[in-house]
């Protein structure tokens, strides 16, 4: 791939680099990660999932096992978890 192929990747390549800060998304995330072993996990399967309750009974096995607590994955629409 030559970098006249790039086109609005090379600007964006150009704009970002190692002293770039985050992006609030990234943030949340990192944070997230640090609540348990078993957040980024569940994020990941209720994204996957074509529902909460698809994603509930792929993950209960998961969370069970990982998790603290029982996890509560859905509230108004937002993904929340809580520790029960």
């Amino acid at each position: 791939m030559h970098a006249d192929e790039l086109g609005g990747l090379a600007m964006l390549a150009a704009a970002v680099g190692p002293d770039t800060e985050p992006v609030p998304d990234v943030r949340a995330l990192e944070r997230a990660a640090t609540a348990g072993p078993w957040v980024l996990t569940t994020l990941v399967t209720v994204a996957g999932a074509a529902s909460l309750r698809a994603a509930a009974t792929a993950g209960g096995a998961r969370a069970a096992a990982a998790a603290p607590a029982p996890v509560s994955l859905c509230e108004n629409s937002k993904l929340v978890c809580q520790i029960h």
